[in-house]
C-alpha cells in the first residue's frame, strides 16, 4: 500500500480509476477501505479477486513464482507463457508475441526468463493475517468484479457472497477464462469502458482503442518490473 500512494503522490493524482488484477486488485481494495486513503479510489475493477481466495490456488501460485525460470530462446519462453497462462483466454499469435517480448529479459549467460522479482512470492509467506471480508464492506466507491468463468482463484460462492455485502456492484464472468481475464476483447472491454465512464469521468481514448490500452497497461502490471 505504501508503494501504491507513494506512485499517487508521484504523479501527483489525487484520485485514480483503479483497474487491478489480481495482487493490484487487492491494493485497491485496501486502498479504498482505508479511511485514510478511501478518496484516492474514484472507482474500483477488481479482475479476478476478491476478499476470499482459494488457499490451494494461491500456494500454487506461490510456489511457481519462488522458482526462477530459464529458456534457452524467447521462443521456449513464449511455449511456457502459453502453457502456464492459459487462463488469460483466447490470445492471438500476435498478442502471446508481444506478451512474451514484454514479459522477458535476458540472463547474463544469454538464456531468458520472465521479468519480475522471484521474491514477489514471500507475500505469501510474510503476509499479516486480516479480516478481508470487513475491509471489503467498508468500501463507498463505485465497484466492479471481473471473474474469470473457470478461476479457481475467485470463486463462483465469493463473488455471490461479495454481492450480498455490496449490493450496487457490478459483476462480469468473462467465458472461456481462468485466472485472469486478459481484458482484450469487446466481451470485456465494453462492459468495463462503460462502467468507467458512468463512475470514472473518462473520455474515449483517441490513438488507441480500449482494449489496446488496457491490454498493454495489464502486460505491465502481470510481469512487474523490479
Amino acid at each position: 500500500m505504501t508503494i501504491a500512494l507513494a506512485v499517487l503522490d508521484h504523479f501527483h493524482i489525487e484520485s485514480a480509476n483503479w483497474v487491478g488484477t489480481s495482487m493490484g486488485g487487492l491494493l485497491g481494495m485496501l486502498l479504498a477501505a482505508d479511511e485514510n486513503t478511501a478518496q484516492r479510489i474514484r472507482c474500483l475493477v477488481l479482475n479476478d479477486v476478491g476478499p476470499e481466495l482459494d488457499s490451494q490456488t494461491l500456494a500454487e501460485m506461490a510456489t511457481y513464482f519462488s522458482v526462477l525460470k530459464r529458456f534457452l530462446t524467447l521462443s521456449e519462453l513464449q511455449q511456457a507463457l502459453e502453457q502456464h497462462y492459459q487462463g488469460f483466454g483466447d490470445l492471438s499469435r500476435f498478442e502471446w508475441q508481444q506478451m512474451a517480448l514484454s514479459s522477458a529479459r535476458r540472463l547474463p549467460d544469454g538464456s531468458w526468463s520472465f521479468h519480475y522479482d522471484p521474491r514477489i512470492s514471500e507475500q505469501f509467506v510474510h503476509d499479516t493475517p486480516r479480516d478481508t471480508w470487513r475491509d471489503w464492506q467498508q468500501i463507498r466507491c463505485p465497484l466492479m468484479v471481473i471473474r474469470g468463468e473457470h478461476s479457481t482463484l475467485l470463486r463462483a460462492g465469493s463473488v455471490e457472497r461479495m454481492q450480498v455485502d455490496q449490493p450496487h456492484m457490478e459483476t462480469l464472468e468473462a467465458p472461456g477464462c481462468g485466472h485472469a481475464p486478459m481484458l482484450n476483447n469487446d466481451q470485456q472491454v465494453a462492459p468495463l469502458k462503460r462502467f468507467l465512464s458512468r463512475y470514472g469521468d473518462i473520455a474515449s481514448p483517441q490513438t488507441a482503442t480500449p482494449g489496446q490500452r488496457i491490454s498493454r497497461w495489464w502486460q505491465r502490471l502481470i510481469h512487474p518490473r523490479g
